[in-house]
């Protein structure tokens, strides 16, 4: 137990070579137990899934309820040696020498373009879907909540309040803030956008980073602080959590 099929085949072999000359050796498998593969990270239903047969690396995905909103744009796998190596660009030992690991993009695979990359899931794989990085655009729009970076990495000011479907009619275009994470975790930064003045030209449009919160306050209203909008899209808050929109 515990050999691969070609390990196995090449013990065979060297058995009977003591009592056939050149023996021809081929093993298959015509019924497979069901075998634990764990799925972690952002997916509905993280943890051990049964799988039973040949399954591919998106159909355990699916198993473990698939990809939440807030999921990132790669899917990392480890798989135990004697499995053999990941068959997918980049794989790797890991540093004990007990795994491989490699890393293939979402997008690869539901797109189409490279259908081998959704490659069979082995026995012991560990599938893991790390959250995506993300930024944030509250006040003043038409859709505000948080907002999955791509594989690009980053947006800019102008490209996040398109996601956010534009200005409430209400909204203080002049007088937007970017509050960015420092090295203290209990206070941000806050950078002064006027996005009248990008879109005429005068000023740079800004790249937004991973966690920033773009604040549109709106006209008339108490200009909220970095402390309640840190409040508002902490875990479990039920801010809304969207996906795509703007091409790589």
């Amino acid at each position: 137990s515990g050999l691969t099929i070609d390990q196995l085949e090449a013990k065979i072999t060297e058995r009977l070579t003591r009592h056939l000359r050149a023996p021809d050796v081929t093993v298959s498998i015509t019924e497979m137990q069901s075998q634990p593969v764990s799925v972690l990270g952002s997916v509905g239903k993280p943890g051990v899934q049964q799988v039973q047969g040949r399954m591919s690396l998106m159909e355990v995905i699916s198993l473990a309820g698939g990809l939440r909103t807030d999921a990132g744009y790669s899917i990392r796998i480890a798989r135990l040696r004697e499995w053999g190596a990941i068959p997918l660009e980049g794989a790797r030992e890991d540093e004990t020498g007990r795994y491989y690991v490699a890393e293939v993009g979402v997008s690869e695979i539901l797109e189409g373009n490279a259908p081998a990359k959704n490659i069979p899931v082995k026995p012991h794989d560990v599938i893991t879907v790390p959250k995506g990085q993300m930024v944030y655009v509250m006040g003043a729009v038409k859709k505000s909540g948080g907002f999955v970076l791509g594989e690009r990495q980053t947006i800019t000011v102008l490209e996040a309040v398109s996601l956010s479907e534009g200005f409430d009619r209400f909204a203080r275009e002049g007088e937007i803030k970017i509050m960015r994470k420092t090295e203290n975790p209990e206070s941000r930064a806050e950078i002064a956008v006027n996005v009248k003045r990008i879109l005429e030209g005068k000023d740079r449009d800004i790249a937004l980073e991973a966690d920033d919160i773009l604040y549109v306050p709106l006209s008339g209203a108490k200009r909220a602080t970095a402390r309640s909008l840190e409040a508002a899209i902490s875990v479990g808050s039920g801010i809304a959590i969207w996906r795509g929109g703007l091409p790589r």
